[in-house]
């Protein structure tokens, strides 16, 4: 066997151990979904709808049926739940902290958001307060639960293992310019990457910062003029949210489009988050590391990774909150490319149509500031008069006219009278179209492997 046959057996096994440990992992996640599942519908019943014991079981089973056959798919409390806490996982918080503490903590009032990262309490209070401030109101109730606890868990991790699958297997050539051999294999990872991923040679470890991969321009310092702006950032950042197809798009300068089947349609993405800036970091440089399994400490790196998503999404918290040049311009930088066009409405980069945004104030203005028609008082009066007359119509299509004092006024036949109720009935079927129009259909759901 030649060098080249042996090298191409090796990548095989090595490519089919990957898809092995794969399956599996997705195999145990399935099954811990399914049996949240049965204990979130459990939680979330209707008493009303709960069956007594003594119920005879055909009449159950026959209720049950009926209501599972009513209940249109985005009405399933389980599912909806489990979309929320991927969507969390790509767009606030790529982990939780003590996540069991973090449901059961009670919100302090004395909490002071700049000083979130500075304690492991104040800590769990900003998760606590970045769970309320995304999740429907209906949650909040049973947030504590063992159920909602399970769920979260379960999906956030289905959501990180589907993440870095896409990323390093499905996408990895196309991101960082390289062979499936270099990404298949651990000892090359290390040898081409690690480097850019922030290895300093003289200390022995992997700095969080000081990474080129992260930079704009290849810079190997970090530099918040250019840090979270590298082409292979935006790229990583298009594969997660937008698909296979957006890498070789966003390559190819087009438009990266939102299907409604992407991470973007399923989960009516608008603007950029700062969680999803710091997740995408973490996921660039995990994904041409050495580590086989991306876990909050990485065991070949030694690398705390969720370490290195608060430290990026503390300095991203707090540049917005101090409005810094360099952190604005960086959301602008995202929206403006993944987003353009869509709504700006709690988006960080909304500052990028501001000048619009006062281009309409003032057009506003001046429309405010401009004459008014003048409408003639006589011609008010004439219809006030028409509205006090009553019309008592003949066989022969005239008719006459009394005054509430009586008196009889002759009428034309073909008067303006017509015209009047003519008018009536145009104005109240054209009310009663839009009406019946204005509203649109579903919304699509999403598949769950995005």
């Amino acid at each position: 066997m030649t060098g080249s046959q042996t090298n191409e057996t090796l990548s095989r096994e090595m490519l089919i151990n990957l898809l092995h440990e794969t399956q599996k992992e997705n195999h145990d996640l399935h099954s811990e979904s399914k049996r949240l599942k049965r204990r979130l519908n459990q939680v979330t019943d209707d008493p009303e709808d709960e069956h007594d014991s003594s119920d005879d079981e055909d009449d159950d089973g026959a209720s049950k049926r009926q209501k599972i056959q009513s209940q249109k798919p985005d009405e399933d409390p389980h599912r909806e739940l489990g979309l929320l806490a991927r969507k969390f996982a790509s767009t606030e918080m790529l982990w939780l902290r003590d996540l069991n503490k973090t449901f059961d903590t009670v919100l302090d009032e004395k909490y002071q958001e700049h000083k979130r990262f500075t304690s492991n309490k104040r800590r769990l209070q900003g998760q606590l307060r970045a769970l309320l401030s995304f999740l429907p109101d209906k949650y909040h109730g049973i947030l504590n639960t063992q159920t909602v606890k399970d769920t979260f868990r379960t999906h956030m991790q289905v959501q990180r293992s589907n993440t870095v699958t896409r990323v390093r297997s499905q996408c990895g050539q196309a991101i960082f310019d390289c062979s499936i051999e270099d990404l298949a294999d651990a000892n090359r990872r290390k040898i081409k990457f690690r480097d850019a991923i922030g290895w300093n040679e003289s200390e022995k470890m992997y700095e969080r910062w000081n990474c080129s991969i992260l930079h704009e321009n290849g810079c190997k310092e970090g530099n918040s003029d250019l840090v979270f702006r590298s082409q292979t950032m935006l790229r990583c950042y298009a594969a997660i949210f937008f698909g296979t197809n957006a890498v070789a798009a966003f390559r190819a300068n087009q438009f990266v489009g939102r299907g409604k089947e992407t991470v973007i349609g399923v989960w009516g993405l608008t603007h950029t988050t700062p969680g999803s800036i710091a997740m995408c970091a973490v996921i660039t440089r995990w994904a041409v590391s050495e580590d086989y399994y991306l876990q909050e400490y990485g065991k070949r790196t030694m690398i705390d990774w969720q370490q290195d998503f608060e430290s990026y999404l503390m300095y991203l918290l707090n540049g917005i909150r101090q409005k810094k040049v360099c952190v604005v311009e960086l959301f602008q930088l995202y929206d403006e490319i993944f987003f353009p066009g869509t709504s700006s409405e709690g988006g960080h980069g909304a500052v990028v149509r501001k000048n619009l945004d006062d281009q309409d104030a003032e057009m506003m203005d001046m429309l405010n500031q401009g004459e008014e028609i003048e409408v003639d008082d006589r011609q008010s009066d004439d219809e006030e008069d028409d509205r006090e007359l009553q019309v008592d119509k003949g066989p022969g299509g005239s008719g006459r006219e009394s005054t509430r004092g009586g008196g009889t006024v002759d009428q034309d036949d073909g008067s303006s009278g017509g015209g009047d109720h003519g008018r009536s009935g145009s104005g109240d079927s054209s009310s009663d179209g839009g009406d019946h129009g204005s509203n649109s259909g579903g919304q699509d759901v999403g598949r769950d492997d995005d």
